[in-house]
């Protein structure tokens, strides 16, 4: 490399040349103070700064940029840096700099040259790599026609071997059926919660019609496309319901088939009028605003969850695209709960309802650690940014039937989580909470 090193008696200028790159600099007025950066790409960048000399400087760059200082004798002036340098020996230089010149060095010290040689060296092979590593692999560019197989993500992908792109059934399997009215076939998620939280706030309250036998549908296992449960749900989610009680009430004498509901916001509106009257979990005066809420849920967890919660958490390969978007749109929901929240004790006011009981088993668990851990919520920032929402979490978490809730048609989590398979009566419930705080007992 080159330098030349200016000095009159009033300033002085250091040129550094670093990674491929040329600064020539000359002291010739001190009414202004130009530096012209010209990059690789013939675009320039022109700086202006405070009156007292004039200096071009001319930098070539290659994988990443280069800077220039002007040293002042009144003091330091700003650095001019080309963004694309993501590590630089800067902080070291200007400290050798600044000792240098309050001893009077000129600046050539070899020690300095050697450790900012040295670093030079160490940030061209940090982006060396990372250039071998983007060519590497070549832009994905869609085919004409999308076609299902491994090399379009599958493999590797935990549910690459579940989802496909047709519906309908693909074996043969009926659905058991237990002796209450009220058959679920669920999963312990966050949407297969909303309905057993609801019918256990049901039972709470003293209506006993809302007995029901939960089974559990498991995903991985593909049970959700067996012929029985395609029948109750063409879609192949869970929760999916059936409720026998409805083919009693029918007038048609000649239907003896029961009410099928898919879809957890679906079901959790059919429970709340079935039992209308007896509870005020959907009460009339404020209809219209708990649907509100119940849609404004069930049209934005699916960013959170198939967002979120898939590139976040369960994408073998993490990309800072996909993450950066949801991310953005998961925090901006979980703004929009905290503005909700802040003078309210529940989502719609005063009053638990079934909008609390949708939103909880997404947003809640999410700020609370409980849904995608807690590197998840220190990486959304929930303790600083969404106070109301932490304090809205803890409140449904505290109720005893969300606590029942939560654990049916559940087989995952520590030893100490309340886990229930099936669910046919309290006492199911019961055991397997009794069983969880048992082994917390022991941990204490």
């Amino acid at each position: 490399g080159q330098r030349r090193l200016n000095v009159d008696r009033e300033m002085r200028f250091l040129g550094l040349w670093s990674a491929g790159s040329l600064l020539s600099a000359s002291s010739s007025s001190r009414w202004g103070c130009m530096v012209r950066m010209v990059r690789s790409s013939s675009r320039s960048v022109v700086f202006n700064t405070r009156p007292s000399m004039t200096m071009m400087v001319v930098i070539g760059s290659q994988s990443f940029g280069s800077m220039a200082i002007g040293v002042q004798r009144q003091g330091w002036p700003k650095v001019i840096q080309n963004q694309k340098r993501r590590t630089s020996p800067l902080s070291l230089l200007l400290e050798s700099h600044r000792q240098s010149h309050s001893d009077g060095n000129d600046g050539s010290n070899n020690t300095v040259q050697q450790k900012q040689e040295e670093e030079t060296q160490q940030s061209r092979s940090v982006s060396e790599r990372e250039e071998d590593d983007s060519s590497s692999h070549d832009p994905y560019v869609p085919p004409k026609v999308w076609t299902n197989g491994d090399e379009n993500g599958n493999k590797g992908n935990p549910f690459g071997s579940i989802n496909q792109p047709t519906a309908g059934a693909r074996y043969d399997k009926e659905l058991p059926q237990g002796e209450h009215p009220l058959q679920l076939y669920s999963l312990g998620t966050p949407n297969g919660q909303k309905v057993t939280i609801l019918l256990e706030e049901l039972l709470a309250a003293g209506i006993q019609e809302a007995e029901y036998d939960a089974w559990l549908v498991d995903i991985m296992e593909s049970d959700q496309f067996g012929s029985g449960f395609v029948a109750v749900n063409p879609n192949s989610k869970i929760p999916a319901l059936l409720d026998y009680d409805a083919a009693n009430d029918s007038d048609d004498d000649d239907s003896n088939e029961p009410q099928r509901v898919f879809e957890s916001g679906s079901i959790l509106v059919y429970l709340a009028d079935k039992f209308a009257g007896r509870h005020s979990f959907l009460p009339p005066q404020q209809r219209v605003e708990v649907m509100n809420w119940l849609f404004w849920q069930m049209g934005s967890a699916p960013f959170v969850g198939g967002g979120f919660g898939h590139f976040y958490v369960y994408a073998k390969k993490k990309q800072q695209y996909p993450i950066d978007r949801f991310t953005m749109e998961t925090k901006r929901q979980l703004d929009v709960l905290n503005n909700q929240l802040q003078d309210k004790t529940f989502i719609c006011g005063d009053t638990y309802t079934i909008a609390d009981m949708a939103i909880f088993p997404w947003y809640g668990a999410l700020v609370l650690g409980d849904l995608y851990g807690p590197n998840a919520r220190e990486f959304l920032n929930v303790a600083q940014d969404y106070p109301h929402v932490i304090r809205w979490a803890e409140t449904v978490q505290g109720r005893a039937a969300v606590q029942r809730g939560r654990c049916i048609n559940k087989y995952w989590g520590n030893d100490d989580e309340a886990q229930l398979r099936e669910r046919h009566s309290a006492a199911d419930v019961d055991q397997a909470l009794a069983k969880s705080a048992l082994v917390d007992d022991e941990k204490v």
